[in-house]
Order: structure tokens, then C-alpha cells, then sequence
């Protein structure tokens, strides 16, 4: 018969010892340098994120998507983005539709436009809103866009149209969207409450909700597979670590806990695992860690 004194100690292992819950992070990378963009394609096999080459290596230093088989963790371009500048790669649920990033010139402050793919249709779209463009995300049936424009605000585009109008959703200084996977709500981050916090909207800019309190920045949003909880960076607790909250803004957990950067946050496409890019000794590398229950 067990004690009420071992019980006790029993118990406390249970509830104050995180490694009951979840094991280390496992490091997929090894190459240190910095990535960001964190997506997985669909069927979960290949996961793509842009890394920062380095210059006098057969690369002119600039960003570039990479495309990493988890299987047997080979890495390669991307055939819809090789031998380009890109970044930031959005996906249909699909796989039909891919919109990214592309860098088409470094010089000054640099300039962007936006690359949309249709597979299906066999059809392909740029635009520019301004002198760059960025953070393009996808409804899940890949017809219509929603990305950031050099003004600051989030624009919405149904795409496919001879004339696509463009809407204007939310106000200035509204940032990192992120389609849910039902298609239902956005979120973003915006600073119109004078911090950087965490917001979901209708997809027409409607109802917007505030869902994160606390100093400091809360950003890149990321809804799970489900569209039940939402991943983000936030530096609340002193250094920029990775987070998840119910997708009402309940229920928030930290999920790494390490001195350097944790940042870039994508789930797995069964939910039960958290891709990120983890900064470890000053090198940037792609970490796994348990989702957090």
C-alpha cells in the first residue's frame, strides 16, 4: 500500500515536472544558418522554410526557400521557387495553390512582390502594392489572398478574376496574418491598442477580437490543423519564445524555455507536434517539440 507521503511526492512529480509532459526539442537542421517561414506541404511529409545564404558559397547572400524531406531530412529547392529570392510561402489545403514572396531587388530598402500559383488552372499571377509586399496567407481553398502592403495594413484579393479588387482590411499598423484552416477567422497581430498583440477577424475585416494581454510583442499567429488553438512568439516572458493558446485567447501555455530566440512557429499537420526555428549558441536551427496538452 502506498504511503500518503509517497502519493504526495508522487503527485508533485506529476504536476511540477515538465519532462512528465514533454521531451526536449529535437534539432531536424544542423547548418546554424538563419531561417524563418516555417510551412508544411500537404500530406505532411516535406516541410519548406526560407534560410539566409551565405555569400562566397555560390550564393549571393540573399534569402531562398528550402524544401526538407522529414523522412530522410534531405534538403532542396522547391521546383516552383529555384533559383530565385523568396520567402514566406503560403499553400491552399489543396496543395493547388502556392503564393510567396519574392525579392526582386536588394538594393536601398529593398523591393518585393507577390507570386501566386494555380496548378489546377495552370495559372499564375504577381502583384505589387507599393514598393514591397509580404506575408501572403491563403483562405484554405486557395481564392483569395491576404498579405501586407507597404502602407502597413492588410489587403484582401479574390483571386482568379480578370480584375481582382482589392479590399482594405483592418486599420494601419495590422500585421501577420494567418488564415484558420476552416477558413473562418484571420488572425494577425496589430499595434492599435498601442502594444503588438494578438487579434482574430472575420475574413471580410469584421468583428475583430483581441486575444493576447501582456507587454511586449505577440506575433506570427498560426492556427493548428483543427483551428482550435493558435501558436505564436511572444517576448513577455524577458526573450522571444514560443506559446499556445486556446483560439479564444484561453488556456495560454509556453512551450520552449531557452535563454537565446525561439521564433517561427508550425504545427504538424496531426497537431501533436510544434515546428519552430530555435536560435542555440548564436546558430539558427529547425527544432520539434511536443504540442502542449
Amino acid at each position: 500500500m502506498i504511503s500518503s507521503r509517497a502519493c504526495g511526492a508522487m503527485l508533485a512529480l506529476v504536476f511540477f515536472n515538465p519532462s512528465v509532459f514533454a521531451s526536449e526539442p529535437v534539432r531536424l537542421t544542423t547548418d546554424g544558418l538563419f531561417k524563418r517561414d516555417l510551412v508544411f506541404l500537404p500530406g505532411g511529409t516535406e516541410l519548406v522554410y526560407a534560410v539566409l545564404t551565405l555569400p562566397g558559397k555560390g550564393d549571393d547572400g540573399s534569402v531562398r526557400m528550402m524544401k526538407m524531406k522529414l523522412a530522410d531530412g534531405s534538403i532542396a529547392e522547391p521546383d516552383f521557387s529555384k533559383n530565385a529570392r523568396t520567402r514566406e510561402l503560403a499553400v491552399s489545403a489543396d496543395g493547388n495553390v502556392y503564393a510567396f514572396v519574392k525579392i526582386t531587388s536588394t538594393s536601398g530598402g529593398g523591393a518585393s512582390e507577390i507570386e501566386v500559383r494555380n496548378q489546377k488552372l495552370d495559372k499564375k499571377h504577381s502583384f505589387k502594392d507599393g514598393i514591397f509586399v509580404n506575408r501572403p496567407t491563403l483562405s484554405p481553398d486557395g481564392s483569395r489572398i491576404v498579405y501586407v502592403s507597404q502602407s502597413n495594413q492588410l489587403n484582401s484579393l479574390e483571386l482568379w478574376k480578370d480584375k481582382p479588387a482589392k479590399v482594405v482590411l483592418g486599420v494601419k499598423g495590422d500585421m501577420y496574418p494567418n488564415f484558420s484552416p476552416d477558413g473562418r477567422l484571420i488572425a494577425f497581430t496589430s499595434r492599435r491598442d498601442k502594444d503588438y498583440e494578438i487579434y482574430v477577424m472575420n475574413p471580410d475585416g469584421n468583428e475583430p477580437k483581441r486575444l493576447t494581454k501582456s507587454p511586449g510583442l505577440d506575433i506570427n499567429a498560426v492556427f493548428s490543423p483543427d483551428s482550435m488553438q493558435i501558436a505564436f512568439t511572444s517576448n513577455r516572458d524577458g526573450n522571444y519564445e514560443i506559446y499556445v493558446m486556446n483560439a479564444d485567447g484561453a488556456n495560454v501555455r509556453r512551450v520552449t524555455n531557452n535563454s537565446e530566440r525561439d521564433d517561427f512557429p508550425c504545427w504538424s499537420p496531426d497537431g501533436k507536434h510544434l515546428y519552430f526555428v530555435g536560435e542555440r549558441n548564436g546558430k539558427f536551427d529547425i527544432y520539434k517539440s511536443e504540442t502542449p496538452k
